[in-house]
């Protein structure tokens, strides 16, 4: 952990308590902001090469601890989708306290229940697939990003373009927005942030055709 005092731009660094992880490139990662103040990860929780031990991981600041809360494999379980690369998808809903995420598929898992939208409670460390009517389709090196003023999940790939989950509904809606694409949104590992001042949602960066944008 590297803590930082950003007026003087010095970093130190120390020791995390509880279960030591692995990051491989493909992981999801989100805040918890509010009374949670927690950071959790979908990642690989012991070996760094095999997607069958994923897991979603929280991270105490008030600790300095990592916790597994719910372990994954080929095939998802009750609580949690199959490994695969979720990379930018895994958000916090402010509004009931839930992790969000459309995940996952990367060949690792099995066919028939890839890419679904699943929440999942860190308090209680129990998940549901919630079976939405329309899905995206297949993506993979998403991003994604949560709406607190409208309650709304923004995803976005290079392969199904910009969708909407509404958790109210349990409805993904497909959005075109006017205007030119972003050249990121074509490929691969894009960011994404929400601005809610002004009500808009940022894409940048990314990866299409071996090209960094």
């Amino acid at each position: 952990r590297c803590l930082s005092d950003w007026s003087s731009d010095v970093c130190s660094s120390d020791l995390f308590n509880g279960w030591p992880i692995s990051v491989v490139g493909y992981d999801g990662m989100t805040y918890a902001s509010g009374a949670a103040k927690q950071f959790f990860m979908w990642n690989n929780y012991h070996n760094e090469t095999s997607e069958s031990n994923e897991a979603i991981l929280s991270y105490s600041f008030q600790f300095n601890r990592w916790d597994v809360l719910a372990m994954s494999g080929p095939m998802n379980s009750e609580d949690l989708p199959g490994s695969g690369h979720p990379v930018g998808d895994l958000v916090f809903n402010t509004s009931n306290n839930t992790l969000l995420q459309y995940c996952c598929w990367s060949g690792s898992d099995q066919y028939e229940s890839a890419n679904q939208m699943w929440w999942f409670d860190p308090i209680g460390r129990v998940g549901r697939n919630q079976q939405t009517p329309t899905r995206p389709g297949s993506m993979q090196e998403n991003s994604a990003v949560w709406d607190a003023t409208d309650g709304l999940y923004f995803i976005i790939n290079n392969t199904n373009g910009l969708w909407s989950y509404n958790p109210a509904t349990n409805a993904f809606t497909h959005l075109t927005p006017s205007g030119v694409t972003p050249v990121s949104a074509a490929g691969y590992f894009s960011g994404m942030a929400w601005d809610s001042a002004n009500d808009s949602l940022y894409v940048f960066g990314g990866n299409s055709t071996n090209n960094l944008y």
